[in-house]
């Protein structure tokens, strides 16, 4: 790939090649490598001084068919607010969180994970072979253009 990289390359170009070599398997090493997600609760203790696990479950790979996963966990009113909670609300009362939309959003944004890192692993490239070009960054230019010497230069010319 590295010797078919010439000046016309354009970084786009070589990410969806990237991609697409990474969704056949062709890649050596992937994009995006076996992610593992796990989530952790812990609750502070009374005193403040030290916290507690409270719940913990892995979220990604998903769990075999054969193996028992929590579907939900629950918040306290009590652990979010503490000593604020309402007069009117029961400290005891929780909130539900459902694990199957977590497990999805983190599911959806892979694709935009893959794109990033394939778009990192395209310039790395452009850069090894000299046919990358440093460019200003949308941020870079706003703050130029701020930037009242800048201003200047630019109502002289």
């Amino acid at each position: 790939m590295i010797n078919n990289i010439k000046g016309a390359t354009k970084l786009t170009n070589l990410a969806d090649k990237l991609l697409n070599l990474n969704q056949r398997t062709k890649l050596k090493q992937p994009v995006v490598g076996t992610l593992e997600a796990t989530l952790h609760v812990y609750r502070a203790m009374n005193d403040g001084k030290d916290i507690t696990k409270t719940f913990g479950t892995t979220l990604l790979p998903l769990p075999q068919a054969n193996e028992e996963s929590p579907l939900e966990f629950s918040v306290t009113m009590k652990d979010i607010l503490g000593e604020s909670t309402p007069n009117c609300q029961d400290p005891a009362d929780s909130i539900m969180f459902r694990l199957e939309g977590l497990r999805d959003f983190i599911k959806n944004s892979i694709p935009d994970t893959e794109r990033v890192r394939a778009s990192h692993r395209a310039e790395m490239l452009l850069k090894r072979v000299g046919e990358w070009e440093e460019q200003e960054t949308f941020a870079q230019s706003k703050r130029q253009c701020l930037n009242p010497s800048n201003a200047q230069k630019y109502q002289e010319s």
